[in-house]
């Protein structure tokens, strides 16, 4: 209710002032505008106003911002195929560009370059505003020509030789960062770890740069002055190293403290490092302290028991605060303006003022606690009163209207500066006009919206007329629009924009209407036939007594019938096949094109009906067999359980046999081996090329076999060994008391060894640097500087 108030008189607002701007910002330059000096939301569009976080202001019209674009002057749809080159030109952005906001003949799948479009982006860039052949997938601009960025670099506009992750540009050349570095447009010898220090390189492994110079130092090394110092054991202070490392900070130049457990107590002229358990430092001055204690001036004290107001110590407790130099509790009194009152609950300004009974209004006291608010000096009781300005009223009677106070009440709302009953009068553009309930604005005028309509401004009688295409056309409440005419849609329907007989239960075919009870449509044609007719071509037939076969002929049948060629068949009895109608019904299959089958009794093999059904529906050169008992092997069936199929030839051997070439083998107790027949089954025994071995005792090693307790195989050699031995090339070694580094095999050392080229260490006491190895406690420094 409160929004419809402020646009109302918003757009009586914009009426007057005919600008697009916002209100609170340009429309209060007028005083009578001083009620939407706060609402930053509103602003107005020639005479209307609109809400500025959901709509904005093309020219004079109002758009929504997340459906509309504003082109110039008119209101584009985003979701069309039109958009907006340089915010004045509107284009169809499937034929045409902007680029450089300047329309090119274009389209969505072209690109811009300068003044010009391109198609291929695979083939063609734009380099410098210039369209140019690519010479392949991974290829860029390099001035207006392209490199392949895989073998080439771009320094400076030109192309050169070296391309790939390990190379970069240096000046107007290319060089290999991996073993030189570029400084100050100089290729100098030094790879991964170099940097640049001056016109010179250095190893940031073993040196830093300090002030110019290369000083060494190195990792976990910075800069002091011109000297270098290390993070670990070192400081720097004011540019003096001094012992220090982790957790410490500078006391001065000479000394530094240990955060945690101690402090830096300044003065104006002497710098201590004390000991944070038995010492505090109070304004500069050094005190012995205890556990729970804190400065308070130069004095320690008990913060869980005292507090510290204005330098002063005094009786603390839990809900104890400071008020200037005084204290107060905070559950029974209250603190303003650095003193506490004997009685009060709430501040206003430095006075103490009850606010059950009371309110505060700019620093001073009003009568008048619960539901009062304040209006400029005054109190007013919210539920019977409204503030207007700086003035209250009574909402039971009066209205305010931009800031002025109006005859009104409770049913009352504003239309510019004039109060209405909204329950019979309306409010449209400025003018108060007969209306209320039900009614809505058609511009300048008000109708009732269960008897009237607006159509584009004008006002129409829902009963006799419809609005179509923002035209008034002849019509009712039971008239829909086809295109600008209206029809009655009981009697009537709308087929491709055009007005045929036919209501409800009426479809369209084509532009006309048929009631698809009683007819049918087949291809855009209204025929004769309802319910149970379908479509054969162009013509209509009942499929309960006939049949649409595909030559688009109708004849006699029903729903149990079928087409075979040009005649039809009753599937219950008959079977078609090949084009022939033959004897057979719903148990019946085809057995080529002349013969039909029972599958439940039949079998057809080699096109000829066979004795067996079901379980025998499988065929063996021309005979049925039943799987289940029996295989085929080439043309002849055999029994599963007395024979095999061996490079087919049925063979003695039925369960429990497999195939060893062209012969049968009992697998319980014989193995097959590169196509022999040896002792051993195929639980516990596998092949070694061609012995069996009891894979439970030993194992095989290219061909050969060992016991897996005493040898191992590395590298297809057996070599002594055991469960205890690994391989380490082509040796074996015992993992409990050596370790293998790069295929040789030295003693190890300690409980965790590790390698360093080639040599075993023990990773807990010593450390691999550069390739040598040394102890934990030493700093790993690159022995070539």
């Amino acid at each position: 209710m409160a929004v419809g108030k402020t646009f109302a008189l918003a757009a009586l607002l914009c009426a007057v002032l005919h600008v697009p701007r916002v209100l609170g910002a340009s429309c209060s330059a007028n005083s009578s505008l001083s009620a939407f000096t706060n609402i930053s939301y509103q602003a107005c569009c020639g005479t209307r106003a609109y809400d500025n976080r959901t709509q904005s202001c093309c020219g004079t019209q109002v758009f929504s911002m997340s459906s509309h674009a504003c082109c110039g002057e008119e209101v584009l749809l985003k979701r069309s195929k039109y958009r907006c080159c340089n915010g004045t030109q509107k284009y169809n952005y499937r034929r045409q560009s902007c680029c450089n906001g300047q329309l090119v003949k274009g389209g969505r799948k072209y690109h811009c370059c300068g003044n010009k479009t391109y198609k291929n982006g695979y083939t063609h860039t734009c380099c410098n505003e210039q369209i140019v052949k690519l010479g392949g997938e991974k290829h860029r601009c390099c001035g207006n020509k392209t490199y392949s960025y895989e073998t080439h670099e771009c320094c400076n506009g030109q192309i050169r030789k070296g391309g790939g992750w390990k190379y970069a540009c240096c000046g107007d050349e290319v060089y290999k960062y991996t073993t030189h570095t570029c400084c100050n447009a100089t290729i100098s010898p030094g790879g991964k770890h170099y940097r640049c220090c001056a016109n010179k390189t250095y190893n940031s492994l073993t040196h830093e740069c300090c002030n110019g110079q290369a000083v060494r130092g190195g990792y976990r090394h910075g800069c002091c002055g011109n000297d270098t110092y290390s993070y670990d054991t070192q400081d720097c202070c004011d540019g003096n190293v001094v012992p220090g490392g982790r957790w410490r900070y500078c006391c001065g130049r000479n000394q530094t403290f240990h955060y945690r457990s101690q402090g830096c107590c300044v003065n104006e002229t002497i710098l201590t490092v004390y000991s944070k358990k038995t010492h505090a430092c109070c304004e500069g001055k050094l005190v012995e302290s205890g556990k729970r204690q804190r400065c308070c001036g130069t004095k320690l004290y008990n913060y869980e028991k005292r507090i510290c107001c204005e330098g002063e110590v005094k009786k603390g407790g839990r809900y104890i605060r400071c008020c200037g130099s005084k204290t107060y509790n905070t559950a029974t009194q209250v603190c303003c303006g650095g003193q506490v009152p004997p009685t009060g609950n709430s501040c206003c300004g430095d006075k103490v003022y009850n606010y059950q009974t009371q309110t505060c209004c700019g620093d001073k006291i009003r009568t008048g606690g619960t539901y009062h608010y304040c209006c400029g000096t005054q109190t007013y009781h919210s539920r019977t009163q409204g503030c207007c300005g700086s003035r209250t009223y009574n909402k039971t009677t009066e209205t305010c209207c931009l800031g002025k106070i109006k005859p009104g009440g409770t049913y009352y709302r504003c239309c510019d500066n004039k109060p209405y009953d909204y329950r019979t009068l309306s409010c449209c553009l400025g003018k108060v006009m007969p209306g209320g309930t039900y009614h809505y604005c058609c511009r300048k005028q008000a109708y009732n919206s269960r008897t009237h309509g607006c159509c584009k401004n004008q006002i129409y009688d829902t009963t006799n007329h419809t609005c179509c295409k923002n035209q008034v056309v002849p019509g009712g409440k039971s008239h829909r629009c086809c295109k600008k005419q209206a029809y009655n849609y009981v009697t009537h329907s709308c087929c491709l924009g055009q007005v045929s007989p036919g209501g409800s239960k009426h479809n369209c075919c084509g532009a006309k209407a048929y009631n698809y009870r009683t007819q049918s449509c087949c291809l855009d044609q209204v025929l004769p036939g309802g319910s149970n007719h379908y479509c054969c071509g162009e013509k209509v037939y009942n499929y309960a007594t006939h049949v649409c076969c595909p030559i688009g002929q109708i004849v006699p049948g029903g729903q149990s019938y079928r087409c075979c060629g040009a005649q039809t068949y009753n599937t219950t009895s008959l079977t078609c096949c090949g084009g022939k109608v033959l004897p057979g019904g719903a148990y019946h299959r085809c057995c080529g094109t002349n013969s039909t089958f029972d599958y439940r009794t039949q079998t057809c093999c080699g096109g000829e009906s066979k004795p067996g059904g079901q379980d025998h529906a499988h065929c063996c050169g021309t005979q049925p067999y039943n799987y289940r008992t029996h295989g085929c092997c080439g043309d002849d069936i055999y029994n599963k359980s007395t024979h095999s199929c061996c490079d087919g030839n049925a063979l003695p051997g039925g369960l429990g046999h497999g195939c060893c070439g062209a012969q049968t083998y009992d697998y319980n107790t014989q193995s097959c081996c590169v196509g022999q027949i040896k002792p051993g089954g195929r639980y516990r025994f596998g092949c070694c090329g061609a012995q069996p071995y009891n894979y439970t005792k030993h194992r095989c090693c290219k061909n050969e076999t060992y016991n897996a307790t005493s040898h191992t195989c590395c590298r297809n050699k057996v070599v002594p060994g055991g469960t205890d031995r690994r391989c380490c090339g082509s040796q074996s070694y015992n993992l409990n008391t050596h370790t293998c580094c790069d295929g040789r095999n030295p003693k190890a050392i300690g409980p965790n060894p590790a390698c360093c080229e080639g040599q075993a260490y023990n990773s807990e006491t010593h450390t691999c640097c550069y390739g040598e190895i040394q102890s934990k406690t030493t700093p790993c420094v690159s022995r070539y500087g």
